[in-house]
């Protein structure tokens, strides 16, 4: 089967209508005092114009990272100063000095695209309409954060007429701001590309972002959270101070342990924190004020403490602090307002483009550059940017019993059937004939017997017995699932229940824990689902997390089956069985049979997926006689401390055979040469041990990109006599794809099918991987062959097959298999065991 590849397939970018005319500046040469400064010409530059365009004069101050440009003469203020701080030897002190008046040439880029990023941010700063909505000086449609480009209000739909809301949880389509807990907003990000003919592209991407209304001294005096509970909260620091401080809530014991010597009482207490600020920043009006109303207004606010790397740790106001809002989080913590705000958050690419032409126009023509220049709304296609369309084959899968299923959502449900079944399950569960279980659940809620018809559940209903080798290829007997359970009081703490699976684990030694936890943020610490992992981890055993609700939810249809079967058998009506549902939980809403069939369908994968169970590889190899596939990254733990999150091993048919987590930490991106040749040492011996021979051609698949040593790849690969591959899998794109159809009214757009691929004559294209986007946009990988030669057909047929196998899921994955374990084992590295192979799959 190959994917329909259209040639109507455009980028959301789009040109200017003719070329610019060049442009005058002042270019000024940065003179460092110190001949070696710790502080490099790139960060020094990129400083000095940043400092400069903070003013409230618009110099429109652009740098090469050589010089610095401006469109205004520099007064005498800002042509000497210095960057960074002296003790830390980070100190650099410059002069800039005016070399001449010139007319830059469109060679010089970085020019070009910053200053007409700056005019663009200028435009919409000062957006003032003659009529409509914002005609109001009231309501600012756009806002520069952390220079980035920002509106509150959302554009309702058509039949709404001109009308705009600023959407939040308490006041939902409405511009009625009382104390909202989160506030919707978009963020405009644009990538402005200047071309050496004159002509400049801008390419726009459009995300959500949430605002938090209420700071943590706000949630805990209003009743809605503990200070207890804070504990593991991701925290960003809300005073301007200049520094961008991002952390997570940790105990007074680490700020003790951070700063030896320190006094609480002295050092950390409300007025000591208070007293530093008032006199750290004598000339920040905004801070003195804060410190002055705070002393009035909040006597009893607290202090917070808060880890912003390993060795650093300090103390805030609780007033200060306001949580991290992901999506994630605001789905957990605001369900409601995040399921009525989804029609302006996941919206389809026609949608999205109309967004951009409104956008445009707002920004308006660029007199600046030359007469009548403005951006055309229409986007660019493919072929205009330098792309070909390519088709791509829809790969089949091979299941248990020998079938091959088509891997889409529908398809994989043959694995929770009795004619299909799972590929292959470990050779120890064989060994042993059986699979160990130990079930935690807590005792104010739940009873023994509510754990025992949960697992019936999943396996009568959630398919768990065909998860069995009943119908695998190999090894066609069952064997026995053995659970243990347990129950604890959860109202006696975190601490209890650690205590409690540590004391199942050495009573049962069990090949995977399944812990019923409460809903988000419910009695437990906002970090205890990760503090149970990493426990566990130490002891390499997998873990499954499951919420009450979804136990409860899957309860209630057991009980309605159960019901049924015993009302057909007896010939009368039967309502109970020997399990009871508190009254409360029953007269909350079910979800439909279908969505729990899917939600129980999806537990029993990652259980299985944990175990490392495979349900189904490539029914034929991948192209370009590849044998290996590394899956390469490396994940920042926190600021300064990296981890290589590999190597992840993918044979040709898409087994996975392991991973392997190094346990050292690193101080770069960059993986060193001595640990690269570990990674690959431990991998590659490892496949001979399998397969019985080296492999002749590996593929290294390096999530985002590859920053390592070119000559230690050559001289480590050639010594072996194996031909390599090195292709970088980027999740940022920059930009969306979208198709056109021609109508009666004229072209409209919507989103490209799952497969649509575009390439450039180099090494480069764009490639759409993830399916299901009924009320969204999908995003492109942007796939680089760095290195090696396959052809650019045969990378992205094996990225865009390497999609459709991920055992964790009944959905297919949007990052090729070898690269999306890399990504979340790095996310989840205190969570996985380290320093050794295992093909379990931890990090779910």
């Amino acid at each position: 089967m190959t994917t329909t590849s259209t040639s109507h397939i455009y980028l959301e970018r789009y040109q200017c209508n003719r070329p610019i005319e060049p442009q005058e500046f002042y270019v000024y040469k940065i003179e460092r005092r110190f001949s070696e400064p710790a502080v490099n010409t790139l960060s020094l530059a990129r400083s000095i114009a940043g400092r400069i365009n903070m003013s409230k004069t618009l110099f429109y101050a652009a740098t090469d990272d050589v010089n610095i440009y401006t469109k205004v003469a520099l007064p005498s203020y800002y042509l000497s100063g210095n960057n960074g701080n002296h003790g830390k030897q980070t100190y650099c002190e410059y002069e800039l000095n005016l070399q001449e008046k010139q007319i830059i040439p469109f060679q010089n880029v970085a020019v070009y695209e910053a200053y007409i990023y700056l005019l663009i941010q200028n435009k919409l700063s000062n957006y003032h309409p003659q009529e409509g909505f914002f005609k109001n000086p009231r309501y600012v449609k756009y806002v520069m954060r952390n220079r980035e480009i920002h509106s509150a209000y959302t554009h309702l739909y058509e039949n709404d007429g001109d009308t705009y809301k600023q959407l939040n949880d308490k006041n939902y389509n409405s511009d009625n701001m009382s104390r909202p807990n989160v506030l919707l907003t978009r963020n405009y990000q644009i990538k402005v590309t200047m071309k050496e003919d004159g002509f400049f592209t801008v390419t726009v991407s459009t995300k959500v972002d949430y605002v938090a209304c209420q700071s943590l001294y706000d949630k805990v005096h209003s009743g809605k959270q503990t200070k207890e509970n804070l504990t593991g909260l991701r925290v960003k620091y809300s005073l301007t101070t200049g520094l961008n401080q991002t952390g997570t809530v940790v105990e007074e014991a680490d700020y003790l342990a951070a700063n030896p010597g320190k006094d609480i009482e002295k050092d950390a207490s409300v007025e000591a924190t208070l007293t530093y600020l008032q006199q750290k920043y004598p000339k920040n009006q905004s801070i003195q004020a804060f410190v002055k109303k705070d002393r009035q207004l909040r006597p009893d606010n607290f202090i917070v403490y808060v880890r912003l790397n390993p060795t650093t740790v300090y103390q805030y106001l609780a007033s200060t602090l306001y949580p991290v809002l992901t999506s994630e989080y605001v789905a957990q913590t605001y369900p409601q307002f995040s399921k009525e705000i989804s029609k302006y958050t996941k919206i389809a690419m026609g949608q999205r483009i109309s967004i951009d032409q409104e956008f445009l126009e707002d920004i308006g023509s660029f007199p600046e550059l030359g007469t009548d220049i403005w951006l055309i709304t229409t986007p660019r296609s493919a072929e205009e940017e330098g792309f070909k369309p390519i088709s791509l084959e829809t790969p089949q899968l091979r299941i248990g019993n020998n079938k091959s299923i088509t891997p889409t959502f529908g398809g994989k449900k043959a694995l929770f059937q009795p004619t299909g079944g799972y590929y292959s399950i470990p050779q120890s569960f064989f060994e042993k004939n059986s699979l160990h279980i130990n079930v935690l659940g807590d005792s104010s809620t739940f009873t023994k017997p509510h754990l025992v018809h949960l697992l019936r559940y999943l396996y009568e209903f959630g398919g768990l017995q065909y998860g069995s080798p009943l119908f695998a290829v190999k090894n066609p007997q069952n064997f026995l699932f053995q659970p243990h359970f347990y129950l604890t009081d959860y109202n006696e703490g975190s601490s209890a229940i650690v205590r409690e699976i540590h004391k199942m684990n050495n009573e049962s030694t069990a090949d995977l824990n399944f812990i019923i936890l409460d809903d988000y943020d419910t009695r437990l610490p906002a970090n205890f689902h990760d503090k149970i992992k990493k426990e566990l981890a130490w002891k390499t055993i997998p873990s499954q997390m499951v919420t009450a609700k979804n136990v409860w939810n899957m309860l209630r249809a057991y009980e309605q089956s159960e019901a049924r079967r015993l009302s057909a058998i007896s010939g009368t009506n039967v309502d109970k069985v020997d399990f009871k549902i508190p009254e409360h939980v029953r007269r909350s809403r079910i979800p439909s049979s279908i969505s729990l069939e899917s939600t129980a369908h999806n537990l029993v994968m990652q259980m299985l997926a944990k175990l490392g169970c495979i349900p189904g590889i490539l029914a034929k190899p991948l192209p370009g006689n590849i044998d290996l596939v590394l899956g390469l990254d490396v994940g920042m733990v926190t600021k300064g401390i990296h981890y290589p999150g590999c190597s992840v091993m993918i044979d040709n048919q898409g087994h996975y055979l392991g991973s392997y987590a190094p346990n050292q930490a690193q101080a770069t991106e960059k993986i060193p040469v001595d640990m690269l040749e570990e990674i690959f040492n431990r991998t590659l011996f490892f496949f001979e041990e399998q397969k019985g021979h080296m492999p002749s051609r590996v593929l290294i698949m390096h999530d985002g990109f590859s920053n390592e040593d070119d000559k230690f790849y050559v001289n480590y690969f050639s010594k072996l006599g194996i031909q390599y591959d090195i292709v970088e899998v980027r999740k940022q794109s920059g930009t969306r794809l979208a198709s056109s159809s021609a109508t009666f009214q004229g072209v409209s757009f919507s989103n490209p099918e799952t497969g649509t691929c575009i390439i450039n004559n180099e090494n480069e294209g764009f490639l759409i991987t993830s399916e299901g986007h009924y009320h969204g946009a999908p995003r492109p990988l942007k796939i680089v062959h760095s290195v090696g030669e396959l052809s650019m057909q045969d990378v992205m047929q094996i990225c865009f097959s390497l999609t459709k196998i991920y055992p964790g899921s009944v959905q297919n994955i949007r990052l090729p298999y070898a690269t999306y374990i890399a990504d979340k084992i790095c996310k989840a590295y205190d969570r996985v065991p380290h320093g050794l192979i295992t093909e379990r799959n931890f990090f779910m």
